[in-house]
């Protein structure tokens, strides 16, 4: 239930990071066995710094299109971009293009690389600050920006990632954002660490146990923003908790601390935001 929760949180099509054990096996086995939600594809954190998970990624399964990845086997192989040092470069501290810092990583272009003691030259992120450029067009024709949000919608996103050197995973998630155009839904789990986010939460949409990347900053958004239609579609509809209600079943620690914490906590983001809005009756 748990993992069907999490997977009915997301639109057709999307791409969602997990992170870990818990939150994947359970979603790999309703995929693979059940044949439940194929059309998600599932990005585990944990193992997106392997280039035998990464290969896996830009390829097709079951009715998941390739993810959206420019950078190839050379760039993520053993060894090669396991850790991209933060090393602020004063020309470019106030910010760099994402695409374009991912084409210079993609070329080992000497524009962003700083010699090792070995001698060796090691790419590096030379700004805590990206920014991303937004096809106000291709959003429009996609039709998931609500209408209350699109007076917020900037020709660009820009934010601090932090002064934090990069790991592979965190590469390939930004290549796969960069690369996206928007095209497909791209989600991050609502139980995953707080680097995880990259920093991007103010423009995260809370639809259900996932957050949905927007091209919308909401001012305070510290935790995501939540989209009281959509989340209340996706709790009250297509969710299911069975024997929660059940006193002699047993819960251990582990799992009291995602499913059942994250029904709580997810239920509690909705009724909070239903109450905001006045819409005291759903809430």
């Amino acid at each position: 239930d748990f993992a069907k929760n999490m997977l009915n949180s997301c639109a057709p099509n999307g791409i969602l990071f997990t992170e870990g054990d818990n939150d994947t096996f359970p979603l790999w086995y309703v995929q693979e066995v059940e044949g439940f939600r194929r059309d998600i594809r599932v990005c585990n954190l944990s193992l997106l710094g392997t280039e035998w998970y990464i290969q896996q990624m830009k390829r097709k399964t079951y009715e998941s299109e390739p993810v959206p990845m420019s950078l190839t086997y050379d760039q993520f192989n053993k060894g090669k971009n396991d850790i991209i040092p933060f090393y602020e470069v004063p020309s470019v501290k106030n910010g760099i293009d994402l695409k374009q810092y991912i084409s210079l990583v993609k070329q080992s272009n000497p524009a962003i690389q700083v010699p090792l003691t070995t001698g060796d030259m090691t790419n590096i992120l030379p700004s805590s600050v990206l920014f991303l450029p937004v096809d106000k067009r291709s959003v429009d024709q996609a039709k998931f920006v609500p209408a209350t949000l699109r007076p917020l919608m900037k020709d660009t996103i820009q934010w601090s990632i932090g002064k934090k050197d990069l790991f592979k995973p965190d590469l390939i998630m930004l290549d796969i954002i960069a690369n996206n155009d928007w095209k497909r839904p791209i989600y991050f789990s609502s139980t995953l660490a707080t680097d995880h986010y990259q920093n991007l939460k103010n423009y995260m949409q809370l639809e259900g146990y996932a957050y949905r990347l927007m091209p919308v900053a909401v001012p305070g958004a510290e935790d995501g923003y939540v989209n009281s239609a959509i989340m209340f579609e996706n709790m009250m509809h297509k969710t299911a908790w069975r024997e929660f209600d059940n006193p002699d079943v047993y819960y251990d620690d582990t799992y009291k601390g995602a499913p059942v914490i994250s029904a709580r906590i997810a239920f509690f983001r909705l009724a909070d935001q239903l109450l905001g809005e006045g819409i005291t009756e759903k809430a």
